[in-house]
């Protein structure tokens, strides 16, 4: 039994509580700017990744930066397109480091698209119990304008550019963003290198729904190159992220909690 199997088969036992880019080949890097391909850039904002896609009819973005990171957002946008204007703002799921932003770009006239569960999270107080406090709902202009159940594609300066739901995975509502001329996949906080095990668990999150929205970003969407480059979101870009690696960080994670609880019910667990 591989550990995919056995991330899946101990889900019944026990229940456990970035932005990504996985991509072809990167050509250039600047400080604060990573390019990708002529069309596609990597923003460092405030530690978080923005991927910025420049088409003829305007930019393309997923997510908008942490905390404190707007104005260098802005900036950075302006730079790689100075007449351009920003059609369309994704954001991969509901937290902070990747919203932080989405007022600035709502201003700009961006329509901003997320699954729906991540804009019901953005909308209303909860309870967070990671940090024992409630959160408050986030700012009008800050919700997401559009939203999907399961997938979606978005068609703009003659590009296809492909979105879905990544089922309980890093929270209950990640979403992956596919550039299909680029073979590039930004899947947020799915892929979290240096932040793992980075699971929301309150939410929905855990480790076998992480592992299995990994393999259907990195090899049935990204199907122009079998094993494309990795690049994580809180992650040197300088390195590619191993997905094997990750996984096995998740897989002995989730053993640990298992053999906390209580023995495993599957006598090929080991503690």
């Amino acid at each position: 039994m591989n550990r995919r199997d056995l991330l899946k088969g101990a889900a019944a036992g026990a229940a456990v509580g970035a932005m990504a880019l996985w991509a072809p080949r990167r050509l250039m890097a600047q400080q604060g700017l990573t390019k990708l391909t002529d069309k596609l850039d990597v923003i460092d904002a405030g530690g978080a990744n923005v991927t910025a896609f420049v088409t003829s009819d305007g930019l393309v973005v997923v997510d908008s930066g942490a905390t404190g990171s707007g104005d260098d957002v802005m900036a950075a946008l302006r730079g790689l397109a100075p007449n351009a204007r920003i059609t369309t703002l994704f954001n991969t799921h509901y937290h902070l480091d990747q919203t932080a932003n989405n007022e600035m770009f709502a201003a700009q006239g961006a329509k901003i698209v997320s699954q729906k569960r991540t804009k019901e999270w953005m909308s209303r107080d909860y309870w967070n119990p990671a940090v024992e406090q409630y959160v408050k709902a986030r700012p009008k202009a800050a919700v997401p304008t559009e939203t999907f159940v399961d997938k979606g594609t978005l068609k703009t300066g003659g590009e296809e550019i492909g979105y879905g739901y990544l089922l309980m995975a890093h929270t209950s509502g990640d979403c992956y963003v596919h550039f299909k001329s680029a073979n590039v996949i930004a899947v947020g906080d799915v892929a979290s290198p240096l932040k793992d095990p980075e699971l929301d668990w309150f939410t929905g999150g855990w480790v076998g729904g992480r592992v299995d929205s990994m393999d259907l970003a990195g090899h049935r969407l990204g199907h122009v190159r079998v094993d494309p480059e990795r690049i994580g979101a809180h992650q040197d870009l300088s390195r590619e992220l191993d997905q094997d690696a990750v996984e096995d960080r998740l897989f002995r994670h989730h053993r640990g909690v298992i053999c906390t609880r209580r023995p495993p019910r599957d006598s090929s667990i080991t503690c």
